[in-house]
């Protein structure tokens, strides 16, 4: 290219017009070189607390909230606020149950983001009606405590109790999979994002998550950690990516704590 030529040339972004040639070029690389600089990264200093809970207090083995379940609820709510000051609000996934779907809502309290339902959260249509019933009958039996019905469906393992009823493998992968996709997702988040994700699902679907994850045997699990999981009780999954390559989580139960890796939930999903 000659600049003496007066004749306009184009290389790359930076056009030619003679002795003015090299100003022009050097503004528009300088210009190019401010953009690269303010372009936003993604995938850095990121940090995602993930809840993973039974909804708020029911009034009976099917039915919706009591009077208290609203309150906890609104108070669960505030807490996440007061804990979480600098967060961008609260993403929250239920199980599609109404009562999930309550607690799911006035959780999510002044949110932007809007709560969406979960089929990896839920028991209904992955148990068959026969099972139900005889589920049903064992709680009321045990004046509403559903202990020994969790463990009946902790104790099938990787079998099933009838062709229509999932096993305790299966719903400990469908939560495997949920959280592994959250955790992938802060890849992708603007840099020094920080976001609260809560996951409203059942006692008897937790569970079968929490003993693989804590690398319990199912017998006499709930006996071993103190029962199923409370009203608005569960797992805090704590995720701070670094970089895109590097994320560090933390998982918290009760008394139980530990680091957690990718692979862990992977293993879950493939076993």
């Amino acid at each position: 290219m000659d600049h003496r030529s007066g004749n306009c040339e184009k290389l790359d972004s930076c056009y030619c017009d003679g002795e003015s040639a090299s100003i022009i070029c050097t503004r528009t690389l300088m210009k190019n070189i401010e953009k690269l600089g303010s372009k936003e990264k993604y995938g850095e200093n990121i940090e995602m607390t993930i809840d993973l809970i039974r909804h708020a207090e029911k009034s009976s083995f099917e039915g919706g909230l009591t009077k208290k379940g609203i309150e906890d609820s609104k108070n669960f709510s505030e807490k996440l606020e007061t804990d979480f000051p600098d967060s961008a609000g609260v993403k929250v996934y239920h199980s599609g149950v109404e009562r999930a779907k309550e607690t799911a809502e006035l959780i999510k309290g002044r949110s932007a983001f809007t709560e969406r339902q979960k089929e990896s959260l839920t028991l209904v249509g992955k148990i068959s009606k026969e099972q139900v019933e005889k589920i049903t009958a064992l709680v009321d039996k045990q004046n509403s405590d559903e202990t020994e019905a969790v463990q009946i469906l902790l104790d099938t393992e990787d079998n099933k109790l009838d062709a229509e009823t999932v096993s305790s493998k299966e719903l400990s992968r469908g939560i495997a999979s949920q959280l592994l996709t959250l955790i992938d997702m802060t890849s992708r988040f603007k840099e020094t994002s920080k976001v609260n994700i809560v996951l409203v699902s059942h006692s008897g679907v937790i569970e079968h998550f929490l003993v693989d994850i804590l690398g319990k045997s199912r017998a006499h699990f709930l006996t071993e950690v103190g029962g199923p999981v409370a009203f608005l009780e569960g797992a805090r999954i704590a995720v701070k990516r670094q970089d895109k390559e590097n994320v560090k989580i933390q998982f918290t139960f009760r008394n139980y704590e530990r680091e957690l890796y990718k692979e862990d939930l992977e293993k879950i999903i493939s076993g």
